[in-house]
C-alpha cells in the first residue's frame, strides 16, 4: 500500500475513534451534564480498577508466555526478559494503532534483526492470530449455550445466532490454520490465484509451513490465546464493580466478550470509541445508562495503558548491539511477501 493512502486510512480511523468518543461524551453531557460524568469518576472504586490493571498484566504474561512457544527452537536464543521486553513496546505501539497492527509488526521485526531471519517471526504472529481466534470461538461457543440453558438476560440474545456464528469462526481458522501448516495443502490453493500473486505468495508459504509447531504445544497455545481473551473480557466484569453497576458477573462477562471482540475490528486507532460504543450498546441492552457504559469501556482501556507505558518507558533505554545480519534463503522471500510494506507504519523499512 502506498505511503500516501496508509496515511490517509490511519486519518480516518483516528476520526472514527475520536468521532465516536467524542459523539457518546457530547450525548451524556446532553442528558446528564458533565457534572454527573466527574462525580461518576470521583465514586469509582480505585481496588477495583486496580484489578483491572492486574488482568490486563495476566493476559500479557500468557500473550508473552505463547508468543516464546509459537518462536520454539528458532527463538530458543531469546530470553524471557528480551521477548517481555519487545513484547510490551509493541503494547506501547499499539496505542497508535488499529486494532494489534501496532503489536504484531513490531514483534516480527524485532525478532527478524535479532534472529537474521523473518521465518521464524512471522511464522509466530501468523500462528498466533489463527490460534487467538479459535479460542475466541471457544468462548463464544460457551457463553451462546450459557444463553441457551441458563436465564441469563445478558445471554439471552446469543443463543443459536451466536452458537453459529462461534462454528464459522473456528472451522474458517482452523482450515486457515491446517494450509500453513501443511505446505501441500497450501500449495494446491496457490494453484488457483493468479501467477504473480502464486509466485509471491509460494516461499513465505512454505517456509511457514517448516515451522509447524511441535504437538505438544498445540494444546498450550490454544489453552493460553483463550486465557488471554477470557482475562481482557474479565477487566471489563472488574470496571463495572469499580462503578457500583449490580449485574451478574457472567452477565458481565458475556458483555466484555463482545466489547473484545469489536476492538479486534481494525476501524480505530487502539479500538477507541468502537470499545465505548459497543458498551453503550451492550450494556444499555441490560439497563445500564450511557454514562456508566462509556466509563465501563474508558476504565477498561484505560487500564490497559499501564503496561503501553511501561513499553514505552523501555522503548528508551539503550539497546544492547544486536546482530544485524540480513534475512537469508526463505527468510528472504518473507521479507518481500509477508511484512516489509508495513514497515512506515513504524517509520522505516528493516532491513
Amino acid at each position: 500500500m502506498p505511503p500516501q493512502r496508509r496515511r490517509i486510512l490511519r486519518a480516518l480511523k483516528g476520526l472514527v475513534s475520536f468521532g465516536l468518543l467524542g459523539l457518546l461524551f457530547a450525548l451524556i453531557a446532553r442528558r446528564e451534564g458533565l457534572d454527573a460524568l466527574l462525580e461518576r469518576v470521583e465514586g469509582a472504586d480505585p481496588a477495583f480498577w486496580l484489578v483491572a490493571v492486574m488482568l490486563q498484566l495476566g493476559a500479557v504474561g500468557a500473550g508473552i508466555w505463547r508468543w516464546k512457544l509459537l518462536l520454539g527452537e528458532a527463538g530458543g536464543g531469546l530470553g524471557t526478559s528480551w521477548l517481555g521486553k519487545h513484547y510490551l513496546i509493541g503494547r506501547f505501539l499499539g496505542v497508535f494503532t488499529p486494532s494489534t497492527a501496532g503489536l504484531d509488526v513490531y514483534r516480527v521485526l524485532a525478532v527478524s534483526r535479532r534472529l537474521g531471519s523473518a521465518t521464524a517471526a512471522t511464522y509466530a504472529v501468523v500462528i498466533e492470530k489463527l490460534f487467538g481466534l479459535i479460542g475466541l470461538s471457544l468462548l463464544i461457543g460457551a457463553s451462546a449455550m450459557v444463553g441457551l440453558l441458563v436465564p441469563l438476560q445478558g445471554a439471552e440474545g446469543l443463543g443459536d445466532g451466536a452458537l453459529g456464528a462461534a462454528l464459522l469462526l473456528g472451522l474458517a481458522s482452523m482450515a486457515a490454520l491446517a494450509l500453513l501448516l501443511h505446505g501441500r495443502g497450501a500449495t494446491r490453493l496457490l494453484g488457483l490465484l493468479p501467477g504473480s500473486l502464486r509466485g509471491r505468495l509460494a516461499r513465505p508459504l512454505e517456509a511457514l509451513a517448516a515451522q509447524r509447531p511441535a504437538a505438544g504445544r498445540i494444546a498450550q497455545v490454544l489453552a493460553l490465546s483463550t486465557s488471554s481473551h477470557l482475562l481482557t473480557a474479565a477487566v471489563f466484569v472488574a470496571t463495572s464493580r469499580a462503578l457500583g453497576i449490580e449485574l451478574g458477573a457472567l452477565e458481565l462477562l458475556i458483555c466484555g466478550l463482545a466489547i473484545v471482540i469489536a476492538t479486534l475490528l481494525p476501524l480505530s486507532i487502539g479500538g477507541l470509541g468502537v470499545r465505548e460504543g459497543a458498551a453503550v450498546v451492550l450494556l444499555g441492552a441490560l439497563g445500564v445508562p450511557a454514562l456508566d457504559a462509556t466509563l465501563v469501556a474508558l476504565l477498561g482501556y484505560l487500564s490497559a495503558q499501564p503496561p503501553a507505558l511501561l513499553g514505552g518507558l523501555l522503548s528508551l533505554l539503550p539497546a544492547p548491539r544486536e546482530s544485524a545480519a540480513a534475512p537469508a534463503g526463505s527468510a528472504a522471500g518473507l521479507d518481500e511477501g509477508l511484512f516489509i510494506a508495513e514497515g512506515p507504519l513504524l517509520g522505516a523499512r528493516q532491513r
